[in-house]
């Protein structure tokens, strides 16, 4: 697979977040977050409320905050262009009376791509995700788990360098988790992924980094066979070594 090229630049190389914090209101729901991320699958970890959505949302420019988010390559730093990024948050809408190959090729041309290059994007990013058979029916006779997989065909089909998924494989079978892992994993060599998720099936399967994030604080930014060893010292019976990094890292507390 070819390095994805950005429009007049070379490769993204990563994403660099620096000091960033967020509020809503008197809520601090950042809290000065520090980290990077380089062509791969990050899995971004920790409690509901734990701030995940809105660095997701400070990443793709959604969300107001202090600090930093920018992408470094060739050497050179740079803002996050709304073409950069393709994005699937955990709640979206979608226009009921459009047809699947109309929805996606709307979301690409908004990215930026020629009306050719649009209704081509749609035929490619409904194949990956297995939505071929249903090109032409409207969204609002699609099953729960057809449109979380609609929703990522429209953050894909302009084939965006940096992907931020919001618990994509919520509402999907064991076949569809299965393909949409492997479709990440095999663009991952050249595309920042960022993937939300509670299942830690997901991050055993695909993730090559780990960020815990908790209390709008980042508790753990490291490997995964890092985190597979951190959960072995302390893994009790029933637990896998994910499981066991998790729940010794996210609450501390020794086991009643």
């Amino acid at each position: 697979m070819k390095a994805q090229e950005r429009p007049g630049g070379p490769a993204l190389r990563r994403i660099e977040v620096e000091n960033v914090s967020a509020r809503y209101g008197q809520v601090r729901a950042l809290d000065s977050v520090t980290f990077s991320v380089t062509p791969g699958v990050c899995a971004l970890l920790g409690p509901n409320g734990a701030g995940k959505t809105t660095l997701m949302s400070s990443i793709v420019g959604i969300k107001t905050h202090d600090g930093r988010i920018e992408v470094v390559e060739g050497g050179q730093r740079a803002q996050i262009r709304p073409t950069d990024v393709g994005y699937l948050p955990q709640r979206f809408d979608l226009a009921s009376a459009m047809c699947c190959h109309e929805t996606v090729q709307y979301a690409a041309w908004c990215q930026g791509r020629s009306p050719r290059q649009a209704r081509q994007a749609s035929v490619d990013a409904l194949e990956r995700v297995g939505l071929t058979d249903k090109a032409h029916a409207k969204v609002k006779t699609l099953s729960g788990g057809q449109r979380q997989r609609l929703g990522i065909a429209c953050a894909i089909a302009h084939r965006p360098p940096i992907l931020l998924l919001d618990e994509p494989t919520v509402g999907l079978d064991p076949t569809q988790r299965y393909r949409l892992r492997e479709y990440l994993t095999g663009i991952a060599e050249n595309t920042c992924v960022v993937v939300s998720t509670h299942l830690l099936e997901d991050v055993h399967v695909m993730a090559d980094q780990v960020v815990i994030i908790d209390g709008g604080k980042i508790i753990f930014n490291d490997t995964k066979d890092a985190m597979v060893a951190h959960g072995a010292q302390h893994q009790h019976a029933g637990e896998s070594t994910l499981e066991a990094a998790y729940r010794s890292l996210t609450d501390g507390k020794p086991r009643p």
